[in-house]
């Protein structure tokens, strides 16, 4: 049988438990009445409220993976080439990047035309490329970037795309070697 102190105790604890649920009630009304975020409940606890620290991605930087340069190319006209430049990085000290167009199977070699400097080329850069009427459009040309020294720059910058300035070995080699700088890319020329 319970004693009145049992009972004093339960109506206690029972009195307790509904003071903290009535006081809960008012807070669970307000917060569900909103639309917006709400801040939550101060807890009656004296212990200090921490929120966990928020850390902000470091800003994206350039890629130093794959190719220096991307490239894309697309008909643009008769016997014109829209070649997209896409340069995710500068060039190296004392060199720079040069736009190579590349004749195949020239009377059993290739031949290579230096056309621009793209070095400083912007986000979203085209370089238009045309051939002469009498060149044949069915024959395979692919465009290349090559990183290249000052001094082979200096030559490429001279008016060499044009054959009759280069020396043999300057048409059919490529600029240099182990010095590519992108994809290559066809050149569908119409």
């Amino acid at each position: 049988m319970a004693t009145n102190t049992d009972k004093a105790v339960k109506v206690a604890v029972i009195g307790a438990a509904g003071a903290v649920l009535a006081a809960s009630i008012p807070v669970l009304i307000t917060t569900l009445g909103k639309d917006e975020p709400s801040k939550p409940p101060v807890a009656a606890s004296s212990a200090p409220v921490t929120s966990l620290p928020t850390t902000t991605p470091p800003p994206a930087t350039p890629t130093t993976d794959g190719p220096a340069i991307a490239l894309t190319a697309e008909a643009s006209g008769t016997r014109q080439v829209a070649v997209g430049v896409e340069r995710k990085r500068a060039p190296r000290a004392g060199r720079s990047f040069w736009f190579v167009l590349q004749i195949h199977n020239v009377n059993g070699h290739s031949e290579f035309y230096p056309r621009k400097d793209v070095s400083a080329s912007e986000p979203g850069y085209q370089l238009q490329v045309s051939i002469p009427p009498d060149a044949d459009v069915a024959r395979k040309r692919t465009g290349h970037v090559f990183e290249v020294d000052a001094a082979t720059a200096k030559w490429m910058a001279a008016g060499a795309a044009d054959d009759a300035t280069m020396s043999e070995k300057q048409l059919i080699n490529p600029p240099c070697n182990d010095c590519a700088a992108s994809n290559e890319v066809t050149l569908p020329f119409e």
